[in-house]
């Protein structure tokens, strides 16, 4: 998977209904699996029945599911597929420590890791950032446009192929160029 098919999928989630649920990696959300896991995490409860057939997802546990094939298009409901991902069953402050190739948060490019100790989430590049959390007005995945610099560690995720994109600068110059080829082979024609 590359970086920018990370962030587009995880940016997806934002269409689909979500909630918050600890332990919720992507999984079909059904009446046992909501009680299971008010059974292993009692922070879970109450159980919520409304979010039956949404989508439930914690912040590092969002990041796994995606990295295991996740999309709103498919659940991933074998928990092996979670132990197996390029990041495998790892907590905030495990992920926090596998980022590499690390950036200050507000010059993060699409699919790269924010973490704190207590929290993940994906950049998207251009400042904004995916998460999926409970809190104020957020109950599930939310892209956010501020606020990337509560991250304290930002970098590539293990197993993520980061696609290198052309500064501007270099863009410019190969903007440049193209125009000139363009221009020489019309006055060419003439």
């Amino acid at each position: 998977m590359t970086n920018n098919e990370l962030a587009g999928t995880a940016a997806a989630f934002v269409d689909v209904p979500t909630f918050y649920e600890y332990g919720g990696w992507g999984q079909t959300m059904t009446r046992s699996e909501l009680d299971r896991l008010a059974n292993l995490y009692p922070k879970n409860r109450p159980v919520n029945y409304d979010n039956i057939g949404k989508w439930g997802f914690d912040c590092i546990c969002y990041i796994k599911g995606l990295l295991s094939g996740v999309t709103p298009l498919h659940h991933v409901n074998d928990y092996n597929a979670i132990k197996n991902c390029p990041i495998g069953d790892c907590t905030n402050k495990q992920f926090m420590d596998k980022l590499y190739d690390c950036v200050n948060p507000k010059d993060a490019g699409p699919g790269y890791g924010l973490a704190t100790e207590n929290h993940a989430a994906l950049a998207l590049g251009g400042g904004r950032w995916v998460d999926a959390n409970r809190s104020n007005d957020q109950d599930g995945v939310k892209i956010h446009n501020t606020g990337i610099e509560q991250f304290t560690k930002c970098g590539k995720i293990p197993g993520v192929e980061y696609l290198a994109e052309p500064i501007p600068e270099e863009r410019a110059v190969l903007m440049d160029f193209v125009t000139w080829l363009v221009d020489t082979y019309l006055r060419s024609e003439v």
